[in-house]
């Protein structure tokens, strides 16, 4: 039997047997799923995310980013292993609440895998979501403009916001670039966001907006008054 088909055994157990926590933050339901396996040094894997009861679709759309990353990490572990490296291996899935109450629900799910090489590799994904009506939020949404007014609004104000973060000297200015064409005005670069009761917090990925060393990078934009959720 292949090692792959041994550790996606092991992890699928251990997902059924974890048991999950309840609580209830203003009455909320929420249940926390995930496992965490230590294998002989091989391979460690901490995988944890919520469950939100009531709120099937947003609960599948969170277990599926999931097991598209841990598929992704067994497949890459698999293919180490398959090349005679005996490098150890790391998964970690995480989450975080920008906001969550009976009104609006929205987080991040993060993910770090290193399965060889110089640097492992990190991906998120956040969602936004308007539980009195049970349906996901947009930016347009969100701010109340259209896609024409919204985009070159969010660039200007990342644009402004990450030069005064990372440009600090003169050797600097080569990042200029960078942070402009990873906030071009268009829907694809502002497609990670949570919603705070006075915020938007705008996510982007490594490599997106400066060197890989800066690692992932956020922007804050105050909501207007009339925007404000909670």
């Amino acid at each position: 039997m292949k090692l792959f088909s041994t550790i996606a055994g092991a992890v699928a157990a251990l997902i059924v047997l974890n048991s999950c926590i309840s609580f209830e933050p203003d009455k909320l339901t929420i249940s926390i799923a995930g496992n965490s396996v230590e294998a002989d040094g091989n391979y460690t894997v901490h995988i944890e995310y919520p469950v939100f009861h009531g709120y099937p679709e947003l609960s599948d759309a969170i277990a599926e980013t999931v097991s598209r990353w841990e598929q992704q990490f067994l497949e890459s572990f698999q293919a180490l292993r398959d090349a005679g490296s005996d490098a150890p291996a790391t998964l970690t899935i995480t989450w975080s609440p920008a906001q969550m109450n009976l009104s609006y629900i929205s987080l991040i799910l993060e993910c770090y895998s290193y399965t060889g090489g110089a640097n492992g590799l990190q991906f998120m994904e956040t969602f936004t979501w308007d539980a009195k009506n049970n349906q996901q939020l947009t930016l347009e949404s969100v701010l109340q403009m259209n896609a024409a007014d919204l985009f070159p609004y969010l660039a200007d104000m990342s644009r402004e916001q990450l030069k005064q973060l990372l440009i600090h000297s003169a050797s600097d200015k080569s990042m200029e670039s960078m942070i402009h064409e990873g906030t071009e005005p268009v829907p694809e670069n502002f497609q990670l966001f949570t919603v705070s009761p006075r915020y938007i917090t705008l996510y982007f990925n490594k490599y997106q907006v400066a060197a890989g060393y800066y690692g992932m990078q956020t922007v804050q934009i105050p909501l207007p008054e009339p925007s404000r959720i909670q």
